[in-house]
């Protein structure tokens, strides 16, 4: 009982299904923020997108904070996919804390 508790826990918290929106494509373009510290970018077939993130149509945006560790390897993997033409797939957490009209970032996937 505890393991399958413990399961599904596990399958819910690290589960893509969580996340609010999704994009799977190639890097439309970018935006770097210098008074904000944040990255900001849009990519091709958003799906899910939540209701704060109202910039750009059809596709909205993606934000992370360029302070952050995270935030400046997001940074390298969404530039080297814009130059090399690569796919990536993002996900994003379903709310605009960081910049109110572009989504938190969840996670990023090159392919």
């Amino acid at each position: 009982m505890k393991a399958r508790l413990f399961l599904s826990l596990w399958g819910i918290l690290f589960s893509h299904n969580l996340v609010a929106s999704e994009s799977n494509g190639k890097v439309i373009d970018y935006w770097i923020h210098n008074t904000h510290d944040s990255f900001a970018f849009s990519v091709e077939s958003q799906t899910g997108r939540p209701s704060c993130a109202t910039f750009g149509n059809p596709s909205g945006r993606y934000v992370v904070d360029t302070r952050t560790q995270a935030g400046k390897l997001i940074v390298s993997a969404v530039m080297a996919a814009k130059a090399s033409g690569a796919n990536i797939q993002v996900g994003g957490k379903g709310k605009c804390d960081y910049y109110s009209d572009s989504e938190d970032l969840q996670f990023l996937r090159a392919y």
